[in-house]
């Protein structure tokens, strides 16, 4: 989201989500109505898609040290999915499949927090946290194995390497 020495946004952020209509939540881990943690930065919601509940938890991250940037995690176990959603949605398998509804919402999620906030980078996928930055993608043009089960989006003002931006989803604001 933005430098490891700031905090705001990421709170603006989390309070943003939970204002979206198809978001439920904070609520306390037996699923009872909650306020926002200020400090822990870990609350637990849920996503209404298709008639299914989706639990997940936000996470914030801020890496240590100078230039370190501070992560917004919106986390979704992958048993949980498999779970709620059966044999729609498989991970931990060569023949993936992902479910086009969650998706849907998680690009809306990520738009509507990028309206608040820029995002620097936004990556959608299956055990993606901390695997890439926005500067990876100004440095290296993404692969295959990169592109196959993640997602990226990027706002439009950035500057990414070769031909990153024909996988790169773009980011607006307005």
């Amino acid at each position: 989201v933005c430098e490891n020495t700031y905090q705001q946004p990421v709170r603006d952020l989390i309070k943003r989500l939970f204002e979206l209509d198809f978001v439920k939540g904070p609520f306390t881990s037996d699923f009872e109505a909650t306020h926002i943690g200020n400090s822990a930065f870990e609350n637990i919601g849920y996503i209404e898609v298709d008639n299914k509940k989706v639990p997940f938890k936000t996470f914030n991250i801020p890496e240590d040290g100078e230039g370190g940037s501070n992560w917004l995690d919106i986390c979704i176990y992958t048993a949980m999915y498999e779970k709620i959603l059966g044999h729609e949605y498989i991970t931990w398998d060569t023949n993936a499949k992902w479910y086009e509804g969650i998706d849907q919402l998680l690009t809306q999620i990520l738009n509507e927090l990028n309206q608040v906030y820029p995002i620097r980078i936004g990556v959608l996928g299956f055990e993606i946290s901390g695997m890439y930055y926005l500067q990876t993608l100004k440095e290296k043009e993404l692969t295959e194995q990169d592109i196959s089960y993640t997602k990226f989006f990027v706002n439009k003002e950035e500057t990414l390497k070769g031909n990153n931006w024909e996988v790169v989803t773009q980011l607006t604001r307005k």
